[in-house]
């Protein structure tokens, strides 16, 4: 039911509750307060074992909340051996800590614990009050009783408690944090003359001899990766979900239950016409688009059909539908659209839009107010989650089962029809493509590609929500793509690189001059850049990090010595002015510096704490092998 629960509670489950309770996790279960004589142990601190059961089980919790929090995550990202180590760092430090709090007679009282719980916005109702239906019923979605969440609350605010106690005396006054803002908040304003790449294009030559040198010399880079197809059995709720029976009764029995979760937040459908602008290009490339968009809103307002007008000028995906994106709720469009769009009427049209993609002209075609959902809206989506928890629990016998028959030469087609399973197969496909197509990891996608023709794995291998088992049905090994698919590549590649070149060469001939005060010419191609900060993005000339330190370290009025490569082209720089923020400026933001610079005191004293109590500390590492 999770996915449920936060598909219809904006969220308010992962960010606030997972928040807490991975840290809490650690706390309760890390402290060895559930140990069972004989149970494995992962460590020791101080002679208080941290149990291996404990720790799998919360490193099995923080994968799920990562992958929650961030549903792109790939797995590598989420089950790694750097990741279990800092796990049992954190439980380690967590014990540690708890000790140091006994040490300093700290504790979390009950009014503390109740007050905390109040506070947290998962619990509270429409009015923002605390519901004590509402806590069972957030607790019991994410199967954790009262008891046991209160327990890790209170050891929460406990580490919070010593957190701040050690930290009392970070203090930063206003001159460190003055001198911090004025350095974060300076900016510059650069002259520049640029050479583009594109202008010296026609100009680069490069011989057959060349692109043939250069594909002998690079032949690493015109591979054509291993491929292979396999046939595999998959045991995870979504592909068990169609076998579990779910009566319509039960459907309806959750709905009347959960009537609170199942929430339409407030929805637009709109159309739009984006006339793209490069976020590099100069002013004058802006003002040639905002014209457009503006001659077409003038369009679109004396009646002629959004739509049409849409299919014919938005450069954007959405040209083919007219321009229609669908139903979209806030936080889903980049806001200076999603404001635009939500202040209209239906049926009005916007004025033009500056967004980060470029110009928009918006229509708007439809709204949904937040309201409840009704039950035939969810009743699908309901069955199918609650036939979904129920394969979940299936899952661990019909593996066994499976591994079985497979370990007997089985092959997998007939375990899938004896266990009444579907089985599938893939087209030809790489090991990265495994990895995001299964949600596994590299390591377990290089497994996948090393198997021989016709051989199936032999233990089954962790794919997101579940296991997989598989057999290869078809190899195409790595192989060097021939010149001749690949010469049109290699000749545009060194066309651009020789452009470069050129462009470079003619930018440093121009940047000896300019520093002599020799050459008027190029100084009628200065251009002015918009003011910017040490970020290293120029308003039309794009740049980076290195080009930025260069213009903050360099004198004013002064060519730079060197020219830089960009995206566009090849450029020769020198600082016009620096800009310091203002009087104003610092009034407005002095206390946030102030409590940054202290923050970030704060957390040193508490690291060096930490370090010391690390320091001191009897730490035996019993299972290494736990954390591969």
């Amino acid at each position: 039911m999770l996915d449920i629960m936060r598909q219809h509670a904006s969220g308010w489950i992962i960010k606030i509750l997972f928040g807490i309770i991975i840290i809490v996790f650690i706390f309760f279960f890390g402290a060895g307060t559930m140990h069972e004589k004989g149970d494995p142990v992962i460590a020791y601190v101080n002679d208080e074992p941290i149990l291996a059961r404990d720790f799998l089980r919360a490193y099995q919790e923080s994968a799920d909340r990562a992958r929650r929090e961030n549903p792109d995550a790939g797995p590598e990202a989420l089950q790694n051996p750097q990741a279990k180590q800092q796990l049992l760092t954190q439980m380690i430090n967590s014990m540690l800590l708890r000790e140091a709090a006994r040490d300093m007679d700290l504790s979390a009282s009950a009014a503390e614990l109740r007050a905390a719980i109040s506070r947290l916005e998962a619990f509270q109702n429409k009015d923002g009050v605390f519901d004590p239906e509402i806590y069972k019923q957030v607790l019991a979605a994410n199967q954790m009783t009262p008891a046991v969440f209160e327990q890790s609350l209170r050891e929460n605010l406990l580490l919070e408690k010593v957190r701040v106690y050690v930290s009392l005396p970070a203090r930063a006054d206003e001159a460190q944090a003055r001198e911090l803002f004025t350095w974060a908040r300076e900016q510059a304003r650069v002259e520049y003359v640029l050479f583009p790449q594109a202008d010296f294009l026609a100009k680069a030559q490069v011989t057959d001899k060349q692109v043939e040198e250069f594909y002998e010399q690079n032949k690493d880079k015109f591979l054509r990766p291993a491929q292979a197809a396999f046939r595999y059995l998959a045991f995870t709720p979504k592909t068990l979900a169609p076998y579990q029976e779910v009566k319509d009764d039960e459907v309806r029995a959750y709905f009347d239950s959960h009537q609170s979760s199942f929430v339409r937040p407030e929805e637009v459908r709109v159309r739009h016409i984006l006339l793209t602008v490069d976020p590099a290009a100069g002013p004058a490339e802006a003002q040639k688009a905002e014209a457009s968009i503006r001659a077409l809103a003038a369009k679109a307002n004396s009646g002629a059909d959004f739509a049409e007008l849409a299919r014919r000028n938005s450069q954007d995906t959405s040209a083919a539908n007219g321009g229609d994106l669908g139903w979209f709720g806030r936080g889903a469009m980049v806001k200076p659209f999603e404001d635009a769009a939500f202040a209209l009427k239906k049926g009005e049209i916007s004025e033009p839009v500056r967004s980060e993609f470029g110009w928009h002209l918006i229509q708007m075609e439809d709204r949904r107010e937040a309201g409840p959902m009704a039950f035939d809206e969810v009743k699908d989506q309901i069955k199918r989650q609650i036939a979904e928890d129920r394969a979940s629990e299936k899952i661990s016998d019909l593996l066994d089962a499976a591994l079985d028959q497979l370990a007997a030469g089985i092959k997998i087609e007939k375990i899938a029809e004896q266990a009444g399973l579907p089985v599938s197969q893939t087209d030809l496909t790489t090991q990265d493509t495994l990895v995001q197509f299964f949600g596994m990891t590299p390591e377990a996608a290089r497994t996948l590609m090393n198997l021989g023709t016709s051989m199936s794995t032999k233990t089954p291998l962790a794919i997101e929500d579940g296991y997989l088992l598989a057999e290869k049905v078809q190899d195409l090994p790595e192989a060097t793509l021939p010149l001749a698919d690949v010469k049109d590549q290699v000749l545009r590649a060194l066309k651009e690189q020789e452009a470069l070149r050129l462009a470079g060469e003619k930018a440093r001939q121009t940047l000896e001059a300019l520093r002599a005060g020799k050459n008027e010419e190029a100084l009628k191609a200065v251009r002015v850049s918009e003011p910017f900060n040490r970020s290293g993005f120029i308003p039309g000339l794009g740049g980076g990090p290195a080009l930025a330190q260069a213009v903050f370290a360099a004198p004013d009025n002064v060519w730079l010595p060197q020219t830089f490569p960009l995206a566009q082209g090849v450029a020769a720089v020198r600082l016009k002015e620096r800009i310091a923020p203002s009087e104003a400026a610092w009034d407005k933001e002095k206390g946030f510096w102030v409590s940054t610079m202290s923050q970030r005191y704060g957390e040193e004293l508490f690291q060096a704490f930490l370090t010391e109590l690390r320091s001191k500390a009897k730490v035996q590492i019993i299972r290494a092998d736990l954390l591969n």
